[in-house]
């Protein structure tokens, strides 16, 4: 392949990521060592898909050249391929599933850290550890979920941040 791109030529590589992922929930390139040391680029498209498209998201994990992520959304049953205007973060599956949970339970009139593990240990089987800590790293990428001190010991109240629909309905 070097040979190759020393002449001028570009070579894309298309492969399929197995299935382990990193402690944030990414699906993390695996095989053949020598092939991800001698690509120049290594670009992840992480994808959801509901009832009307499929949304993929191009995610770098190695570059040398400038890039910058781009969302697409792929209609169904059609597949026309739009790029949208704005990126999208493709959360992990299991992120969306205990986000959703988590909104819930605040929804529901829980916004201390335990009523809301609560509410998720009740709907999941995922335990209290995994559940503090995906609420902590929600909180701290500051896109859904704030929390500010009570002023009582260490209590903690976490409430959902208006999305940009809400405070445009507000004006």
């Amino acid at each position: 392949m070097r040979g190759i791109t020393v002449k001028g030529a570009t070579i894309c590589l298309l492969g399929h990521s197995n299935k382990y992922k990193d402690e944030n929930g990414k699906q993390i390139f695996e095989g053949t060592a020598d092939l991800r040391n001698d690509v120049d680029e290594l670009i992840y498209l992480d994808a959801v898909k509901d009832e009307n498209a499929l949304i993929v998201t191009t995610r770098p994990d190695k570059v040398r050249a400038e890039f910058s992520s781009k969302t697409f959304s792929i209609s169904l049953p059609d597949r026309v391929v739009t790029e949208l205007d704005e990126v999208i973060k493709i959360r992990p599956k299991e992120d969306r599933e205990m986000l959703g949970l988590i909104k819930a339970a605040i929804q529901s009139g829980r916004h201390k850290q335990l009523d809301i593990v609560g509410f998720v240990i009740e709907h999941t089987s995922y335990g209290e550890k995994k559940i503090r800590g995906t609420l902590k790293r929600l909180v701290s990428e500051g896109l859904e979920i704030e929390v500010r001190n009570t002023g009582v010991a260490r209590e903690l109240f976490y409430s959902l941040r208006p999305s940009l629909k809400d405070k445009l309905a507000k004006i």
